[in-house]
């Protein structure tokens, strides 16, 4: 989510912006994934998520949002 931003703030080609909500939503309908934490929160507390699935999406969340924080510092120097 936070590459979500960085792309929606940092780059004004709004193709690049389509595509990639495009390929969030190809992913999500394919996959049967999702890439909003606030979702799979509100999944695991109504259990709706195996224990499992929830240890690997919050930890899949969590990894993305740290490895988008460094490709922006990076991209910033």
């Amino acid at each position: 989510n936070l590459f979500l931003v960085y792309v929606i703030l940092t780059i004004k080609n709004y193709l690049a912006i389509v595509l990639l909500f495009r390929v969030i939503f190809f992913l999500g309908n394919k996959t049967n994934t999702h890439f909003i934490p606030a979702l799979t929160l509100a999944l695991a507390s109504i259990r709706k998520l195996k224990k499992y699935e929830k240890i690997i999406y919050i930890l899949s969340q969590l990894l993305g949002g740290l490895a988008a924080l460094k490709l922006y510092k990076l991209m910033k120097k």
